[in-house]
């Protein structure tokens, strides 16, 4: 489902989504060094590649098709050339009906952790120092609650660069409101989750997916969309 790559040390991940199972392998010789099973669909990774860790967000999607787990989870792993460890996990939100998360990302010092629920349309944030757990609805709502189903937005990936969260939203059709939602990119302060800006220029077929960033001159982040099943076809 998802690739993240250790360029430092020399690994490789993949997450198999149906299967349950993380995968290293060896940057270098491009050889499977170890598995190890999770749990229900592990879907997003993000590295420290200086503490040697992996963190991996375990998804949620009722309704479709081999994609439904009740989890709030996120899988914590250490790695090295022996293979991988299981070093716990992460509840973002305890008592919460499965909300499960799947954007995540780390922040420049590898000590603030972020991830979003793409059922629920919140954003948290897991400070790795005291295991603190913040989070902040992506939508206007003073009663918002994280374990509400909602689905407007459908966060899929997040970046956190610098001082700022970017988060893709898939959007779409959005069945509780009844109307068509354009694709978006949001942008949040990262010490407090405040939203400071949002692109919807694309349309609501567009699907914004995975984001990267660009190089440090240019202040960019890159977007794939992927455009619906039967509608229009993915660019990036």
């Amino acid at each position: 489902h998802f690739i993240s790559i250790d360029e430092v040390n020399g690994f490789w991940f993949v997450t198999l989504m149906d299967a349950g199972y993380i995968e290293q392998y060896s940057l270098i010789e491009d050889t499977l060094i170890d598995r190890i099973e999770v749990g229900d669909l592990p879907a997003l990774s993000t590295l420290d590649v200086n503490a040697n860790k992996l963190y991996v967000s375990r998804m949620n999607m009722p309704g479709m098709a081999n994609m439904s787990a009740v989890t709030n989870i996120i899988n914590v792993l250490s790695y090295s050339s022996n293979g991988l460890i299981d070093e716990g996990e992460i509840d973002i939100c305890v008592g919460c009906d499965g909300i499960g998360p799947h954007a995540i990302s780390l922040d420049k010092n590898h000590s603030q952790l972020y991830t979003a629920s793409v059922l629920s349309d919140h954003i948290f944030k897991v400070d790795l120092n005291d295991n603190q757990i913040s989070w902040q609805a992506m939508y206007d709502d003073a009663d918002a609650n994280p374990s509400t189903l909602i689905q407007k937005f459908k966060p899929i990936q997040c970046l956190s660069i610098d001082d700022y969260l970017f988060v893709s939203c898939s959007a779409g059709e959005w069945s509780i409101g009844n109307e068509q939602i354009s694709g978006q990119i949001h942008m949040y302060q990262n010490e407090n989750l405040e939203m400071i800006n949002v692109f919807d220029g694309f349309d609501s077929n567009s699907t914004p997916w995975h984001i990267i960033a660009g190089n440090i001159e240019t202040d960019k982040i890159y977007v794939t969309l992927s455009g619906t099943f039967l509608g229009s076809q993915g660019v990036a």
